[in-house]
């Protein structure tokens, strides 16, 4: 048997002990404590219930004190008929270049619900996400609530 059969044997024995214990191997897309379980789900309702927020996601570290991440599925809903007031999911997060960014993610009309796009990079950390009352003309946001993991 080559040097090179027996070396691929052995890493993959090595693999499926690992994988059967628990331990990520090194092929791992990042360490299994520095991850969000793939499509986390983040929702809330705002503090005076009449919009509700939802995203899906994930995140894993670059190794350089940052993060990669992938959000999915924005999706946001006005519930209260009659105020005027849509709704909006928004992500606050640092980057390398600025922190106490904020970007929003979808933006629903009065009496609508809407899913957004989905979004994903490296270089953030410190994300979160919130849902707000969002008057449509002039951008003004009350009743915000942080989304927490669903």
């Amino acid at each position: 048997m080559s040097a090179r059969v027996r070396l691929a044997r052995l890493m993959m024995v090595a693999g499926l002990a690992a994988a059967l214990t628990g331990i990520p191997t090194t092929s791992s897309a990042a360490p299994a404590d520095t991850a969000a379980p793939a499509g986390s789900i983040f929702s809330a309702y705002t503090t005076n219930g009449a919009a509700f927020g939802e995203v899906e996601y994930e995140y894993w570290s670059t190794g350089d004190g940052y993060y990669g991440i992938s959000v999915t599925s924005p999706y946001g809903v006005d519930i209260q008929p009659g105020d005027e007031y849509g709704a909006v999911v928004r992500m606050h997060y640092d980057t390398r270049s600025a922190t106490g960014r904020v970007k929003s993610l979808v933006e629903v009309l009065p009496n609508e619900y809407k899913y957004g796009s989905n979004l994903s990079g490296t270089g953030y950390r410190n994300v979160w996400f919130d849902v707000c009352n969002w008057q449509w003309v002039s951008g003004a946001t009350y009743s915000c609530a942080r989304l927490t993991k669903s």
